[in-house]
């Protein structure tokens, strides 16, 4: 839905709380731009985990998403400059860290490092568009995150750790 109502209204923005779906930034910065995107959470009702995952795994360049990360809102509120960050209070949790430097969670066992895959071909889930939902997707997606492997709610039954290492 947003795809045509974006294409005939090229003052129309959007934020991606509600629009996880594979690969969408990347869809949409090739289509309308990074400028027309924000950066959004609908903080407090999902996780501002899974939205800052989502933009901080995006395939897309550094410019871009520091346009979509919160300059483009900068430019939208008329701010003159974003808010300095802030000191953190604790330290950098050590999983997050491991991630950012690329090394593998060689010890640490992730429970919840999931997408949602369609048929091949598909276009989305239900209502929700994922244009790149499909297993050769997920594996390019996939690549570009330190995975050790892939498991499957019917492989987890069988007492299988993984479908596959890298």
């Amino acid at each position: 839905m947003m795809v045509p109502l974006m294409e005939r209204h090229p003052n129309l923005y959007t934020e991606f709380s509600s629009l996880q779906a594979n690969r969408a930034i990347e869809m949409f910065t090739k289509k309308f731009g990074p400028e027309r995107l924000f950066f959004g959470t609908e903080a407090l009702m999902k996780s501002p985990g899974a939205a800052k995952s989502f933009i901080d795994y995006a395939q897309i360049s550094d410019e871009d998403r520091r346009l979509i990360a919160g300059e483009n809102l900068a430019r939208f509120l008329k701010l003159s400059s974003l808010p300095d960050e802030y000191e953190r209070e604790c330290k950098e949790d050590a999983i997050l860290a491991r991630v950012k430097e690329g090394k593998p969670l060689d010890d640490i066992l992730v429970i919840d490092a999931h997408a949602h895959m369609v048929h091949r071909g598909g276009w989305g889930v239900g209502t929700i568009p994922m244009p790149y939902g499909d297993v050769g997707a997920m594996v390019v997606l996939a690549s570009s995150v330190p995975v050790l492997g892939l498991a499957s709610p019917s492989t987890l039954r069988r007492g299988t750790r993984s479908l596959g290492r890298r």
